[in-house]
């Protein structure tokens, strides 16, 4: 395996790239980028799904603008819905990641998280119903939720609307646990969540949402796959960095150990980022990316095993998305 802090940088700089190839439009406005921040940051705690929040938000979104919302009520709902659960941030890793089933302990530890996401919410927003998101999301119709077993209409209709939206988009995406469920699976879970988990008249507007996409396009089809190539030719650093990569939903992996071959990747392929090995056989790898760039637009990371600042600015200078320092020596 390559050294723990070289996967962890692989891993974070997909995950914003991810994230930022998914934005449809500029941040604008103060409110808008303290959550998009908040969503972002969650996103990077929950490193097998990153792009979970953005769809929540525009589920929940298009929830409140079938139930009648105005414009201002539907920014506000977009916000509690990127970041009503950044309490997760308190929750320690060995708790989030576990794959078997959570002990009572586990489970107690995880409850924690809507109240420590309230007061992280409170002290940037003004608005109390961003509070109310994080605090009662995992509130249930029925008085079974936590933390606080409310019922019905005494949960804030925010939570209501966010609790649906994540539900829904969750039994689409795989979890440590399990496949990602069907669209007939899903309706099925929504329909017998009525009165109980969810608000029936809020679970109805998802599930004709659901209906009325026929391709399941919004949760599958509508995905595009990242294509990732991967260019250094040592075959065993190639090896590991698909493992990493590859194991990010929405990312495919293509490899090449040689400049020409590459090329030949890029001309038959819709490439989205590369990874460049800055030291190759047939050419420099300066020069491989001067030659990429004057091709095609894509971004492009440095890697080297040569801690050099030269290196660094020369990378920064020639407008590179970014620079990963590799381990001198693989660890088996």
């Amino acid at each position: 395996m390559m050294e723990i802090a070289f996967a962890l940088a692989c891993l974070l700089f997909m995950v914003l790239f991810l994230l930022e190839r998914n934005k449809s439009k500029k941040v604008e406005d103060k409110n808008e980028k303290l959550a998009d921040l908040m969503a972002r940051l969650t996103d990077l705690k929950a490193l097998h799904d990153p792009e979970h929040y953005e769809r929540v938000a525009a589920f929940a979104v298009e929830i409140g603008r079938r139930m009648g919302k105005k414009q201002e009520e539907l920014e506000v709902i977009r916000h509690a819905a990127l970041c009503y659960d950044v309490g997760m941030l308190t929750v320690p890793e060995h708790v989030l990641y576990k794959t078997e089933s959570l002990d009572p302990s586990d489970f107690d530890c995880i409850k924690t998280h809507p109240v420590a996401g309230y007061h992280m919410v409170r002290k940037l927003y003004d608005q109390e119903a961003l509070g109310f998101a994080a605090k009662y999301h995992h509130e249930r119709y029925d008085g079974t939720g936590y933390p606080y077993g409310l019922a019905r209409k005494n949960i804030p209709e925010i939570a209501r609307i966010i609790a649906v939206a994540d539900a829904c988009d969750s039994m689409c995406c795989e979890r440590n646990h399990r496949k990602a469920l069907s669209k007939d699976e899903v309706c099925r879970q929504l329909k017998e969540g009525k009165g109980g988990q969810f608000d029936p008249e809020i679970a109805e507007i998802m599930l004709n949402i659901i209906t009325e996409d026929n391709g399941f396009e919004l949760y599958h089809g509508g995905r595009k796959t990242a294509e990732i190539l991967l260019i250094d030719d040592d075959q065993l650093a190639l090896n590991v960095g698909e493992a990493i990569i590859g194991s990010i939903p929405g990312c495919r992996v293509l490899t090449a150990k040689s400049y020409a071959r590459a090329e030949a990747i890029l001309e038959k392929n819709k490439i989205d980022l590369i990874f460049l090995d800055l030291v190759m056989p047939d050419t420099d790898g300066f020069d491989s990316y001067e030659k990429i760039r004057s091709r095609w637009d894509i971004p492009v990371v440095f890697m080297t095993s040569e801690k050099s600042l030269d290196i660094i600015k020369k990378a920064s200078s020639l407008g590179a998305a970014d620079y990963l320092v590799k381990p001198s020596s693989h660890v088996i």
